[in-house]
């Protein structure tokens, strides 16, 4: 899915895109040294007969990619939580020392397996944004059975539930069926977003994935 259909879907502006492949996903997690995560359930690992054991504990890329990859206990709608609740571990443990420390494993796994069309003169100002995730709090809004049903979705309430997550002006009144067309090829799969705002409120390291 290109990033102007995203936005349209969502009914909100996408102006950058930045897209990881899985591989440099978990060697920048093993660059910043593993993610916390809390697992619920005995989750199966590998193709040996490893298991990654419930309890809060310390994974390598490779354990993370896994964990969140993983079909073995559920749909995937189970799947899809877990990466989400992934993905907020990582934003809420990569401290700015660590990422520093790690600079030249990080820099050198972005290289070659990170894209984005954002341009080079805004990288300070996205930096500079990138500090505030700290302070944010994460809300994440899922387009999922009973709330949407995947192989029909309602388009115009997918865009309320991410104004009403983001606070962002409501989109206008579209033509339903002209969206549905535009979108047909969204339909088999369900989509999600994720939002940042100010928050003092505190947001534990560890996330509960399972």
């Amino acid at each position: 899915m290109g990033v102007r259909p995203a936005g349209g879907i969502l009914g909100i502006p996408i102006d950058y895109y930045v897209m990881a492949d899985m591989r440099g996903f978990a060697r920048i997690i093993d660059a910043t040294g593993g993610v916390t995560v809390t697992i619920k359930q005995d989750i199966p690992y590998g193709l040996r007969g490893g298991v990654l054991r419930a309890g809060t504990r310390r994974l390598s890329g490779a354990e993370a990619l896994w964990f969140g990859r993983s079909r073995s206990d559920g749909d995937d709608y189970v799947r899809m939580g877990r990466q989400k609740c992934l993905l907020d571990a990582v934003a809420k443990q990569a401290d700015p020392m660590t990422v520093l420390r790690s600079f030249e494993q990080v820099a050198d796994a972005a290289k070659h397996y990170i894209s984005t069309d954002i341009p080079q003169e805004s990288l300070p100002a996205f930096i500079s944004v990138s500090r505030k995730i700290k302070d944010a709090r994460l809300e994440s809004v899922q387009f999922v059975p009973p709330l949407i049903d995947t192989t029909a979705p309602d388009w115009r309430l997918i865009r309320e539930k991410v104004a009403e997550a983001t606070g962002a002006p409501k989109h206008g009144q579209a033509d339903d069926e002209r969206e549905g067309s535009h979108h047909q090829g969204s339909r088999s799969s369900a989509s999600s977003a994720t939002t940042s705002s100010p928050s003092t409120r505190q947001t534990s390291l560890n996330a509960s994935c399972n």
